[in-house]
C-alpha cells in the first residue's frame, strides 16, 4: 500500500529537525572565531564576520566541526571559497593543531 501523505506527527518532527538545524546553523554564522566552535556542525564562515582562525588568509568558506560529546576533541574541515583545496584540523587538550592542507 503506498503512502501519499506523511501524517501529521511525522510532518511536525521533519520541522522540528528543519528548525533545529537553522539555528544551528545560524550560531555558526555568528561564531566570530573558529577556535571557539567545538560542538558538531557545519556553516559558511567569513564575509562580513572574517572569522579569525581559518587557514592563513581564508575568510571565507564552509566549515565543517565534528566532535565529541563533551568539546574535548575536535576537528575542523574547510572547504575555502577561492580554491579546491581542503584544510583540516584537530583539537586535543585544549590546544588546536595547526591547519593542514590536502591538496587536490
Amino acid at each position: 500500500m503506498a503512502v501519499s501523505k506523511i501524517d501529521n506527527g511525522l510532518q511536525d518532527q521533519i520541522n522540528d529537525l528543519n528548525s533545529n538545524f537553522k539555528s544551528v546553523f545560524d550560531a555558526f554564522l555568528r561564531t566570530s572565531d573558529l577556535n571557539n566552535v567545538k560542538t558538531t556542525r557545519i556553516g559558511y564562515a567569513g564575509g562580513v564576520y572574517n572569522a579569525p582562525n581559518t587557514p592563513s588568509s581564508l575568510s571565507w568558506g564552509t566549515c565543517i566541526c565534528i566532535a565529541n560529546n563533551d568539546g574535548s576533541e575536535v576537528r575542523q574541515i574547510w572547504f575555502p571559497n577561492d580554491n579546491n583545496n581542503i584544510y583540516i584540523r584537530f583539537y586535543r587538550n585544549s590546544q588546536w593543531s595547526t591547519w593542514v592542507e590536502i591538496i587536490i
